[in-house]
């Protein structure tokens, strides 16, 4: 004898904002107080854009076998990270809204936008 079971009704989850980028062209979106989650490869980020709202953490991770250094400038921020190792995650909290240009002060040609609202 089978038992037939009634599938429960599934909601749709809320956004989180955890985003996670391969090597993506096209603009991304995050959700307010969410992550966002930029690597670094090839001496590249893995995007060249993205928009988020704002709260949201940017974590870049090095994926090189090589160090890299982060610079944020936006809005009431000027951020510059220490050499960031082989494996290791920098995050920064983008809290205002407006135009955010990311850099890699070892690497001038790694560059990226990120936007928030």
């Amino acid at each position: 004898m089978s038992s037939t079971r009634t599938p429960s009704r599934m909601s749709r989850p809320a956004l989180t904002g955890l985003v996670l980028i391969g090597t993506l062209t096209v603009p991304l979106l995050c959700s307010a107080g969410g992550v966002l989650a930029v690597t670094q490869k090839s001496r590249a980020f893995s995007t060249r854009e993205a928009n988020v709202t704002r709260g949201t953490t940017v974590h870049f991770g090095n994926e090189d076998d090589y160090p890299h250094q982060i610079r944020v400038t936006g809005p009431g921020l000027d951020f510059e990270s220490d050499l960031q190792a082989s494996g290791e995650v920098v995050n920064v909290t983008l809290v205002a809204p407006g135009v955010y240009e990311v850099r890699c002060g070892i690497h001038p040609r790694m560059r990226m936008t990120i936007s928030t609202h």
